[in-house]
């Protein structure tokens, strides 16, 4: 920068503001990020996750898929919804399906009617607990 006799011009200030605005702004919302991340690891490692936990968010992030994307209308038919689209269209996150720190378990739901209501069935395989009546095929 050259510097007259009467100090900074007006665009370099703006210029220098607006570097150090952004550099502010950037330092910010990676402390926000960190500390996230910090609170999310905190929040999984206190919780005691069993299959049935696992199994219970499956089936219920299922009905909230069907519900936000067929309105509850499946007509007659079961459908089958991989674990990978709830955790594509984030009605589930992969971190819901950590059972210890070293075992994740995958898997799919069946949802169908019965009656008026919609009814959601769970069917995971981790390393060390597969569901009954689990088929691998249906997965894809």
């Amino acid at each position: 920068m050259v510097l007259n006799k009467n100090g900074w011009g007006l665009s370099k200030m703006i210029v220098s503001s607006a570097i150090l605005l952004i550099a502010l702004l950037f330092g910010l919302f990676n402390c926000y990020q960190f500390r996230n991340s910090k609170e999310t690891k905190k929040r999984y490692a206190l919780q005691n996750v069993t299959v049935e936990t696992i199994e219970q968010k499956i089936r219920n992030s299922a009905l909230n898929y069907v519900d936000g994307y067929y309105q509850g209308n499946i007509g007659t038919k079961e459908i089958t919804i991989p674990i990978s689209n709830l955790i594509y269209y984030h009605f589930l996150e992969k971190e819901d399906l950590i059972l210890n720190k070293n075992e994740n378990c995958d898997g799919y739901a069946l949802v169908k009617k019965n009656g008026k209501q919609l009814e959601s069935e769970a069917y995971i395989k981790c390393p060390k607990y597969v569901t009954r009546e689990f088929k691998e095929w249906k997965m894809v």
